[in-house]
């Protein structure tokens, strides 16, 4: 005999009444009050006491279906913990790569600044040819070089 305390019941009564189906196994609830005064419930009505029908009818549980469907939803979670966590391993991978790409960015954009301002100091400019000789360059094209390479890469 299963016996349940008003506290108990208040806790599982709506749990119950999601299971009021007319099945043919349903079982009737019964509620009577003991010696102390407690109220008190059972599937099973003692045979002292009298006891009253709730009107609740319950349904045994098929515990080879619950245990399916807990086995059914771990496998869910683990399924969706694993793709979580590969995309977590993804999301890593890319922001590994624009931190990179990002230190790239910083340090073209740290020499062009340095060669602009080379260029900004100086009144003329030259390069050593593969012969030895000396070109002389125009120095207002390659402050105008140095400018578009600031400006691509010091966005």
């Amino acid at each position: 005999m299963t016996r349940l305390t008003v506290k108990t019941l208040t806790t599982i009564l709506p749990a119950m009444l999601l299971v009021v189906s007319a099945a043919a196994t349903a079982q009737t609830i019964y509620e009577w009050q003991d010696g102390k005064g407690e109220r008190n419930y059972s599937d099973v009505p003692p045979e002292s006491v009298n006891a009253k029908s709730t009107g609740i009818q319950i349904t045994p549980t098929n515990e080879a279906q619950v245990k399916a469907d807990i086995a059914s939803k771990r496998e869910a979670t683990a399924k969706a913990n694993e793709k979580n966590s590969q995309l977590a391993a993804d999301k890593a991978k890319d922001d590994a790569a624009k931190e990179k790409q990002q230190a790239t960015r910083d340090a073209n954009c740290e020499q062009s600044k340095k060669a602009l301002d080379t260029y900004n100091s100086m009144r003329r400019i030259y390069k050593t040819g593969p012969d030895g000789e000396i070109e002389w360059l125009d120095i207002d094209e390659e402050r105008a070089k140095a400018q578009e390479q600031v400006n691509k890469w010091c966005k």
